[in-house]
This record gives C-alpha cells, sequence and structure tokens, in this order.
C-alpha cells in the first residue's frame, strides 16, 4: 500500500498543470480511506485527485470519458495508434471486483490508446501483478519478461505523509472560478458528461444512448450548460427497455418486449409492468430536462420504437459505419469507414443487464466487430504492419482464447523485425488457455518457436556477411 500511496503523492502535483496533459486520478472512496488511513470526508482533495462513492461510479466515470474521447477523435481525424498513442492523463487507482472485472478489463484495454489506465490493488489476471512488501521490494512479477521487476524496490509513502503533503498540494492550488450549482442535483451519484465540444453529433441530437459498454444516456442542454448522464437516474428495467429498443432500430412489438425483458409477467395481466416503467421513465426524463424532453419513446403502427431525431444510438452508429465498409467501391472509403466503426466499439453490448435476451446479440455484435478487425487487418497487413499489429492486438482483447489471432500476432511481429516480442505473445496465450485449464497447440508453439529462431538465423548471416 505504501508503495501505491507514493504513486499516487506523486502524480497529483501533474494534476495542477493547466495545460491539456494533465493527469486526473480517480479512485474509489473506500480505496482512498486506505491508502490515507482515514474518512475520506475529513479533507479537501486537491482537483486533481477525485474520489468517487465507488468502482461502479468510478467505471461509469470511465466510460463517459472514453466515448468522448474516441468521439472527438474521429472527428478529428485524430484516433491514436501505437505510434501516436496518447500519454496518460486518467488513472484510475481502485481495488478489483469479481462482478465488475470484465467491464474494467474492457475500459482498460479500448482505453490504452486513449490516455486510460489502471493501477489495481490486488491480484489482476487479465494484466501484469506485483508482490510489493511494505518496503516497497518487489517479490514476486506475473510478467512474462525474463527482465522483470522482482527483486527492485520501488519508492513508498507513509500514510501521515501523504496527507501532510496533499494539504500542502491543495493549498498551493489556484482558486477555481465560481461555477453556477447544478440544477438537477440528483445527477451526484453518476459520473458527469463533460462538454462534448468537439464531439457533439452532427445532428446535434438532445440526448445520446449508449448501449456498448455499461447502458448510459447522456443529456445535451439546448440552452447550454455541461452535458450530464442521466443513467444513475433510470431503474434497472428503464435501461433493460432502452438497450432493448437500440437493438430495435425499427421497433419493436409489445408482446416480444415484454416476453423479453419481463418473462415471469402474469399471463392475465402481461404488461401492466410495461406500461407502469414506460411512465415512470418519461415522468424521470421530464423531470431531469427540465420538461425540455418529455418522451423518446413512441408507439408507432404497432410497435414501440425510440425518437431517431432526438436520440443518437452509438449501436446505430457502428452498424451505419460498418454498412458503409460492405456497400464502399474502393478500399480507400471501406478502409475509413471500417477504422471509424471499429473505433465505436467501446465494450460489449449492455455489460451491465443480465438477461438471457442480452446473451446472443452482444456475441453477434462482438462478431461483427471482429470480422471488422481482421477485414482491416487483411487490407493493411501489405501496405502497413505496424497499424494491422495494433489492429490484431485490439481484436487479441475481444477474443482472447481464439489461438489464430496470437499466430497473426506473431507472423506480423516476425515480420517488423519484432522477434523478442514472439515469445511475450505466447506467454499471453499461454496464460489465457491457463485459465481454462487448456494449453496452446502445438501448431501455435511450433510456429512461434520457429519466428523466434529466424532472430539468431538472421543475426548469423549478416555477421558472416560483415566477416
Amino acid at each position: 500500500m505504501d508503495a501505491i500511496r507514493a504513486l499516487l503523492v506523486a502524480g497529483v502535483p501533474e494534476s495542477h498543470q493547466t495545460t491539456a496533459g494533465h493527469l486526473e486520478i480517480l479512485v474509489p472512496a473506500e480505496d482512498a480511506a486506505r491508502l490515507f488511513a482515514e474518512e475520506v470526508a475529513v479533507r479537501t482533495y486537491p482537483s486533481g485527485l477525485r474520489i468517487v462513492e465507488d468502482l461502479d461510479t468510478a467505471l461509469s466515470v470511465l466510460e463517459t470519458e472514453l466515448l468522448r474521447r474516441a468521439r472527438v477523435a474521429l472527428d478529428d481525424d485524430t484516433y491514436p495508434t501505437p505510434q501516436n498513442t496518447k500519454n496518460v492523463d486518467l488513472l484510475l487507482i481502485a481495488s478489483p471486483a469479481p462482478d465488475s472485472d470484465g467491464r474494467l478489463q474492457a475500459l482498460l484495454d479500448n482505453g490504452s490508446t486513449l490516455g486510460v489506465a489502471g493501477v489495481l490493488l490486488g491480484q489482476w489476471r487479465a494484466g501484469r501483478t506485483l508482490c510489493v512488501g511494505q518496503d516497497g521490494t518487489v517479490s514476486a512479477d506475473s510478467s512474462p519478461d525474463t527482465d522483470g521487476l522482482t527483486g527492485a524496490r520501488l519508492f513508498t509513502w507513509p500514510a501521515p505523509g501523504a496527507r501532510a503533503l496533499l494539504d500542502v498540494f491543495g493549498l498551493s492550488e489556484p482558486e477555481a472560478p465560481a461555477t453556477p450549482p447544478d440544477e438537477a442535483g440528483a445527477t451526484e451519484q453518476v459520473a458527469d458528461v463533460r462538454t462534448r465540444s468537439a464531439a457533439q453529433p452532427p445532428t446535434a441530437h438532445a440526448l445520446t444512448l449508449v448501449v456498448l459498454g455499461s447502458v448510459q444516456l447522456a443529456y445535451h442542454p439546448t440552452h447550454g450548460g455541461a452535458d450530464k448522464n442521466l443513467a444513475g437516474l433510470l431503474a434497472p428495467k428503464q435501461r433493460e427497455i432502452l438497450a432493448y429498443l437500440a437493438l430495435h432500430r425499427d421497433g419493436a412489438r409489445r408482446e416480444a418486449l415484454t416476453a423479453a425483458i419481463w418473462p415471469d409477467a402474469p399471463s392475465e395481466h402481461p404488461y401492466n409492468s410495461f406500461h407502469a416503467t414506460l411512465s415512470q421513465f418519461r415522468r424521470t426524463l421530464r423531470t431531469a430536462t427540465h420538461d425540455e424532453i418529455r418522451n423518446i419513446v413512441h408507439h408507432v403502427e404497432g410497435r414501440y420504437t425510440l425518437d431517431h431525431d432526438q436520440v443518437a444510438v452509438d449501436l446505430w452508429q457502428l452498424e451505419g459505419e460498418l454498412s458503409d465498409a460492405g456497400a464502399a467501391e474502393n478500399d480507400e472509403v471501406r478502409l475509413h469507414a471500417l477504422e471509424r466503426g471499429t473505433s465505436l466499439y467501446t465494450g460489449d453490448f449492455a455489460t451491465d443487464i443480465i438477461a438471457e435476451w442480452c446473451e446472443a446479440p452482444r456475441e453477434a455484435v462482438r462478431r461483427d466487430v471482429l470480422d471488422a478487425l481482421a477485414a482491416l487487418t487483411r487490407t493493411l497487413s501489405a501496405s502497413d504492419p505496424r497499424r494491422a499489429l495494433a489492429l490484431l492486438e485490439r481484436a487479441r482483447t475481444l477474443d482472447r482464447y481464439n489461438e489464430a489471432i496470437y499466430r497473426d500476432i506473431a507472423r506480423v511481429q516476425a515480420r517488423l523485425g519484432l522477434h523478442s516480442d514472439i515469445p511475450r505473445t505466447l506467454g499471453l496465450l499461454t496464460a489465457e488457455l491457463a485459465q481454462l485449464d487448456e494449453e496452446p497447440s502445438r501448431e501455435t508453439i511450433g510456429l512461434c518457436e520457429a519466428l523466434h529462431a529466424r532472430r539468431s538465423t538472421a543475426g548469423g548471416a549478416r555477421g558472416g556477411a560483415e566477416g
């Protein structure tokens, strides 16, 4: 804990910078109390150190920020690649929780090129884990690298000293400008959605529904002011209705919707819960938007559908880009459409909804994105192998047990002369399959060993020529 505390204290001064590259550190309240050995409420923290209610709230903040960053990058045509990866400026320090592992892993994977990183307190199977003693000595390192950190000694900082430094940092901050109070009030329990600026959809929809990742509903006031995430105001069944309608762009019949979301509804009154939930949602929407938006779910010709004029849906945008790619008349247009589409995939469909009806569409969307990534990789493998490698790495995060992807990664690494990375790729596959009590196939092991051996063969040939 002392080593994590030292890392946090070292990062706080970076948050005082006024440039675009300042660092923001996000910590759930329970973890902050452990780090500083005191109740969170007893002090005011520096602005760059953001204490939130719990891990779920922290993940909501990350999801909102990742969506904003991805859209800004797309609008500015600056979506990052491994060659121009954004420096880390949003750091999560938290204890992982089993029920949030998948959501957290997706956020860290997708945020790795967008300036988002995590330092987790405890074991993390999906990434590198260090065992650090009280004096900062690393006793174990899960990295497959032979030159890991085992035996290294990290900086440490005791809790009293950290508290004192935070007080100093707080006093040295410039006075913040006065801001009007949040009229909505009720949105305090969820992440604030920052002003969209360049990320605002061209059609200026009043709402953005995010269903890739956890379900989020962002409100963009037409009279100015900061965007607001309304997801925390919605009941679970209200979010389910929105996610279901997002899957059915042309609308869904009441019978199908209620059978999916309320499979145990009484046969004599099968639609009562649906109508009550929809009525409560409309009331919540009117209150949260001060009557600017009264309804976004309409009943048209026997189908319930979202209002396309008022609501932008990330899933629809992704589907549109993939459709454009399929209809493209040349490789350049197809390539750009595929890049835009795959960049919109910030997580599996509706990760916070646990229901049987979600499972098939969740896998279908994931497969569509994997197919798009495969098409991109094939297009770029000859002309731009480095970008192809980055796409394969992303595909790996979506399909962690697919040996074919690891073999393709090893081939591209060999083509780029990155022979020393090939054992790491095989090590990643071995670690993933171990979770299923399986091992890499002989085909995969043989390929990786052969590709890695080419380095010494090529080096020997060069040495003989030089002699």
